[in-house]
C-alpha cells in the first residue's frame, strides 16, 4: 500500500469503466451516466466503441489496479437509486459500471452538457410532427406484441398536436399492406438475432395489427420513412443506416414516442420543444419498471393508459395463459444449442456484428 506523507504529492487518479449491452439507445444511457460519473469524481473515463457517433473505444493507459474498485451494477428501477454515486466526490477509486441506468432524473441537471457531447443536427423550420414506430421485432415477439398500442390511441394523441405534416419514422421495410410472407421474413431476422428462442405470436395477429395501424394512420396522409437496410445481427433489431433515422428524428421539434430508448434519446439530444412519451415504459411490468414514460423535461408530457394496449383485445386473451417460467427454460436451451453456430456467423459470416457502425 502506498502512503502519501507529503500533501503536495497527488494521489493516484481512478477510472470509470463502463460495459455496453445490446441496443443503441441503451449504449447512450450507459455512455452518458459513466461520463457524468467520471466528470463528477474527476476520474479518467474509458468506454467501448459507441457506434453511430463514431466515438472510438477509449482506454486509460494510466489505469491503476491498486485502487479500490466500486461496482455499480444493474439495480431495481427505482427513481434516484443511482444518485448516491453522484454525491461525495472520490477520485481515488476505480468505478466499474454494468447496467442500463434508465432514470430520467439522473440526466436532468446535465442536459445542456450532454447535448454538447454529441454532434448537432440542423433543426427543421417547419411545424411538422413525427411519430417513431419501432415495430420490426415487436410485431412478432409476444413480450413486445402485447405492449403495442391500439391504432385509435395513436389517432387520439396525434389530434392533440397542431402540425402541418405528419411524418412516420419506422424500422419496417415498407408501409403498405402486409401478408404472411412479410411476417415470416421478420421472424427469420429475429431467429438470427440475439433472442432466437423468443416466444412468437401467431402470424395472423401480426398481420392484422400492422395492417390496421397502416389503415388508421393513412387518413393523415403521412410521409413515411422506412428502412430498406438489412437488420444488423445481434443488435436487438437495429438496421444498417440507423443513424439516418436517428438524426432525422432529432431534427423534428414535435415528437411522439412509445417505449424506445432510440427515440427517447433522439428527442433529448434534438432538444424538441414538445414531446409526448407513452406513460408506461414497460407496461407488462407492474413493478420494477423504468420511469422514462414519466419524463418531465421542459416540453415533455406523458400520454395514454394501459387501456390503450393491444393486450386488451379479447382475441389476445389466449396469450395470458402462457407459462413464462417454462418458456424461459426452453429459450435458454435453444440459445445454448445455437451458441456455436451463432459464434461462427457473428464473427465470420456476411452479417457479422462488425456491421454495427
Amino acid at each position: 500500500m502506498e502512503i502519501y506523507l507529503n500533501s503536495n504529492i497527488s494521489k493516484p487518479k481512478g477510472t470509470v469503466s463502463v460495459k455496453f449491452s445490446i441496443g443503441f439507445g441503451n449504449n447512450i444511457f450507459q455512455y452518458c451516466f459513466a461520463r457524468i460519473l467520471a466528470e463528477h469524481h474527476g476520474c479518467f473515463f474509458e468506454h467501448p466503441y459507441l457506434p453511430g457517433f463514431e466515438f472510438t473505444e477509449k482506454k486509460n493507459s494510466e489505469y491503476n489496479n491498486s485502487l479500490k474498485r466500486v461496482y455499480i451494477n444493474q439495480q431495481k428501477y427505482i427513481t434516484g437509486i443511482y444518485s448516491k454515486y453522484l454525491k461525495d466526490k472520490n477520485p481515488n477509486l476505480n468505478y466499474k459500471l454494468h447496467g442500463f441506468f434508465e432514470d430520467y432524473t439522473i440526466y436532468q441537471p446535465y442536459l445542456k452538457k450532454i447535448r454538447d457531447w454529441f454532434p448537432k443536427v440542423e433543426k427543421r423550420k417547419s411545424n411538422d410532427l413525427v411519430i417513431h414506430l419501432r415495430l420490426q421485432n415487436r410485431l412478432i415477439q409476444l413480450s413486445h406484441y402485447l405492449n403495442l398500442i391500439e391504432p385509435k390511441s395513436y389517432e387520439k394523441i396525434i389530434n392533440q398536436f397542431n402540425f402541418d405534416q405528419l411524418h412516420i419514422i419506422t424500422d419496417l421495410e415498407k408501409w403498405e399492406k402486409y401478408n404472411y410472407l412479410d411476417i415470416l421474413k421478420i421472424k427469420k431476422d429475429v431467429f438470427l438475432g440475439p433472442n432466437p428462442g423468443a416466444k412468437l405470436v401467431k402470424t395472423k395477429d401480426s398481420v392484422d395489427y400492422i395492417n390496421s395501424l397502416i389503415s388508421a394512420l393513412s387518413k393523415y396522409n403521412p410521409i413515411v420513412h422506412c428502412s430498406k437496410s438489412k437488420t444488423i445481427r445481434n443488435t436487438g433489431g437495429l438496421r444498417g443506416g440507423f443513424m439516418e433515422a436517428f438524426d432525422l428524428l432529432r431534427s423534428f421539434d414535435q415528437i411522439i414516442i412509445q417505449n424506445s430508448t432510440f427515440s427517447w434519446w433522439a428527442a433529448v439530444l434534438g432538444n424538441a420543444s414538445k414531446v409526448a412519451v407513452y406513460h408506461s415504459w414497460k407496461p407488462s411490468r407492474k413493478s420494477n419498471c423504468p420511469n422514462l414514460g414519466k419524463t418531465n423535461y421542459r416540453g415533455w408530457y406523458s400520454w395514454g393508459s394501459d387501456h390503450d394496449l393491444l393486450s386488451n383485445r379479447p382475441q389476445n386473451s389466449k396469450y395470458n395463459k402462457f407459462d413464462w417460467d417454462k418458456f424461459k427454460k426452453r429459450a435458454r436451451i435453444i440459445r445454448f444449442v445455437l451458441k456455436p453456430f451463432r459464434f461462427i456467423l457473428n464473427n465470420f459470416g456476411s452479417w457479422s456484428t462488425k456491421q454495427y457502425k
